[in-house]
């Protein structure tokens, strides 16, 4: 078996088929298909069960409700592929194939982990925006198959800290005996990044492969207020994980440039008093561990990561962060007031002018059309004149005078001599005709 796909699900019930099915019409037919129901209490079950009947690349592995680590986990203890991929129960894979051509590219360079593009989807399934922090190409060195230390304090960087959208070489995950911790969130950080720390070659396939759904409100990141510090409980385990291998020393500035990143995030994340109290406290006792002033400078994400995080603390406490948010989002809800009548005054003005424009052609367009009016009148009184017996009698009656004034005309223009032998010639070639 070259590939073990491994989607774990937990009520999923209104995305799954859509991953599973992402899966089962992939052009590259090598591979299993691991579905872990994490105890689900809806029709998710039911749906992937089915599934399975019908496909006999799928199997199910049903277990209590442990969170998607544990699931993960499951999988991998059963998967037998010579490469491992993760998708989420509400993501699917962009194209029929995005596995063959991540295969080709991760048998060609022979690497640990390869790396990929993700882009958001909808709800609805409608398409959004590419997520660039999936992967960073700018942070990648000139040749797309890389060591963990050529990249330096970037390398938590290169790549989005979640498991989908990369390719994992199975011997070398369960050599380095990696496993994603027990918890409820953030899981997926310490298994990623100590993956990445510990890779011989990172490859990188320079194509979107998976689609990311967002705007879930019952997704895990929705979950923060019920657990604020599970991230700094990841932080440990994470630490853990490199000091067991001998890689914390060689991999601490890196590891510390991406906390400070989450610190950062998770201050601005958590919405619930109870939950902002408890990051504020942690936040302010471990802002003196993620001090690494000699690359700052040198690192923006680091940098503007660092700045934000000074700038909650300087705050004389969680209460007065608090009420800096608070302003800070009355104001921003006050400019969005004025932004919306300023645009609503806009839209009116802008309604207005189009229906004065819209008036103004109604007009010109009847205008036209009475100015075409009239000259087809014009036209018609033109035929009949033509037609008249009181036309053909005025130019019979006038005909002298016409050949009259056109003699002089020619004489005057040029010459006697041209005006006889033009005469003569007429006169002929009338009677020739005749």
């Amino acid at each position: 078996m070259k590939l073990s796909v491994i989607i774990p699900a937990f009520n999923a019930a209104q995305w799954i088929k859509d991953a599973v099915d992402s899966v089962l019409v992939q052009d590259f037919r090598d591979f299993e298909l691991i579905v872990v129901d994490d105890g689900s209490t809806d029709e998710t079950l039911a749906i992937i069960d089915r599934i399975a009947a019908s496909d006999g690349r799928v199997s199910v592995i049903h277990q209590r409700n442990a969170g998607p680590g544990v699931a993960r986990n499951a999988g991998l203890d059963h998967a037998s592929g010579e490469y491992v991929a993760f998708v989420d129960s509400d993501d699917k894979l962009a194209s029929p194939n995005a596995l063959s051509s991540m295969m080709q590219r991760a048998v060609e360079t022979g690497c640990d982990v390869l790396l990929a593009r993700a882009r958001k989807i909808g709800l609805r399934g409608e398409l959004g925006n590419e997520l660039d922090w999936c992967l960073r190409k700018n942070l990648i060195p000139a040749r797309d198959v890389f060591s963990p230390e050529e990249v330096g304090v970037s390398l938590f960087f290169v790549a989005g800290p979640v498991p989908w959208g990369k390719l994992y070489r199975r011997e070398f995950v369960n050599g380095e005996k990696l496993r994603f911790p027990p918890l409820p969130r953030s899981e997926d950080f310490p298994f990623v990044q100590t993956a990445m720390a510990c890779a011989g070659k990172i490859a990188v396939y320079d194509d979107i492969v998976i689609l990311h759904r967002v705007a879930r409100v019952d997704s895990l990141e929705s979950t923060k207020d019920a657990t604020p510090l599970i991230f700094a409980e990841a932080e440990s385990i994470f630490a853990k994980m490199l000091g067991e291998r001998g890689l914390w020393e060689k991999f601490a500035l890196a590891a510390k440039a991406r906390a400070m990143l989450r610190l950062a995030y998770n201050l601005t994340a958590v919405q619930s008093f109870d939950g902002i109290r408890k990051v504020f406290a942690f936040a302010y006792e471990e802002r003196k561990n993620l001090c690494i002033d000699d690359v700052a400078d040198s690192f923006r994400d680091y940098a503007l990561a660092k700045r934000n995080v000074d700038g909650i603390l300087a705050h004389e406490s969680a209460e007065a962060w608090m009420y800096a948010r608070m302003v800070a989002a009355e104001k921003n809800l006050r400019a969005k007031v004025v932004e919306l009548r300023r645009y609503d005054r806009d839209h009116k003005a802008l309604a207005a002018l189009k229906a004065a424009q819209d008036a103004s052609l109604v007009q010109s367009q009847r205008e036209v059309s009475r100015l075409k009016q009239k000259v087809m009148s014009l036209e018609e009184k033109s035929l009949a004149l033509e037609c008249s017996e009181a036309y053909r009698v005025g130019m019979a009656v006038t005909w002298p005078a016409r050949r009259a004034w056109g003699g002089v005309k020619c004489l005057r223009e040029n010459g006697l001599k041209y005006t006889i032998e033009h005469a003569i010639g007429k006169v002929f070639s009338r009677r020739g005709r005749q």
